[in-house]
This record gives C-alpha cells, structure tokens and sequence, in this order.
C-alpha cells in the first residue's frame, strides 16, 4: 500500500469514463487527474460517505466522470483521500491499478481496459474505503448510434452498469466470509 498517487496509462483513441463506490464511515475524496508531460489535461473530484454509496462528482453531482478519446497517450493519476471528521483531509494507503484487459470478441467486438484502484483510510484495515474504476474502451465508434443521457451509447451505458454491477457483487463477496465462488 502507498500513500503516493496511483498512476496509469491512457491509451490514444480510447474513451473512458470513472465511478467510484464508498464502504467507510469517514467522508472519502477521490481526486482524479489525467496528465501529459507533467501538465494537467483534465480532472475531477468525487466525494462520498456511507456504506456501499456511490461517489458523486463534485462539479456536477454526477456518479460517472467520461473522458476522451485523446489522440495521444496520457496518464491518469488517482489520489483518495479521507476526512476523519476534523476537517482536514488526510491521503489515505492505496493499491492499485488492478488492471483488467478485455480484447475484441466476434460477438461483442468491443475491446476495454478496466483499472481499480482501493483504499484504507487508516481506520480498521478493511481496504475496503473507496474503490475507484477507471474504464476505457476501444468500440462502439458509429456516430450514428443511438444516444442516451449525457450523449452515452448503449454500449457506455452497457459497460457502466457492468462495472457497477461488478462492483456490487465485489462488496457483498468481501462481507460474507462464508461466500463460495462458484466452480
């Protein structure tokens, strides 16, 4: 666990987008910048407190922040941070990027990189604080497609729900120690 920013690569031509789930009684921060060269492109902030409460973006009170595409590699830098109720924000021991690949299939020709980055904010060594995805993904690039909110593609939406879903079925797997994966 480090207490240093987690860093990582954003591919060219790839957009993305970041959501990030709460489990901790402290007021949990995730700040989120995409670099190039050591200069900031872009960023964003989510805050969030509670169990199993989604993170809201602090700009537009948004639980996703979307991204690119770049035509260029950039680095995304996540820092979490914790309030312990005196005020002051303290960065909290992560570990990351858990990093996830997914190539193109025939029948979802789609291909994806998923990175998670989890937290302890130094109160009861759970690491279980604040857990941020950063999804990109390659697919989808028909501008004739039909859009949903926040101009979104069924396929965005698709991938944002499955990493919520994932996320969900993470949290309730590490809180019951009895649970089996299935063989």
């Amino acid at each position: 666990m480090s207490s240093t920013p987690v860093s990582f690569t954003l591919e060219p031509g790839y957009r993305g987008f970041v959501a990030g789930v709460v489990n901790a009684d402290y007021e949990q921060r995730a700040f989120i910048q995409v670099t190039r060269d050591g200069n900031q492109l872009t960023s964003a902030t989510f805050e969030g407190q509670g169990t199993r409460v989604h993170m809201r973006d602090v700009f537009n009170n948004r639980e996703y922040w979307s991204f690119g595409p770049f035509t260029f590699t950039a680095t995304v830098n996540v820092t979490i941070s914790a309030n312990n109720g005196s005020g002051s924000w303290n960065v909290s021991k992560m570990v990351g990027p858990l990093a996830i690949e997914k190539q193109p299939e025939p029948d979802y020709p789609m291909k994806f990189l998923v990175a998670t980055v989890i937290s302890e904010d130094r109160a009861d060594a759970s690491h279980d604080d604040c857990t941020i995805q950063v999804l990109q993904y390659k697919g989808d690039s028909d501008p004739s497609a039909p859009r949903h909110e926040v101009g979104t593609t069924s396929s965005e939406m698709y991938m944002y729900r499955r990493c919520l879903f994932v996320k969900s079925r993470m949290y309730s797997e590490m809180k019951d120690p009895h649970h089996e994966r299935p063989k």
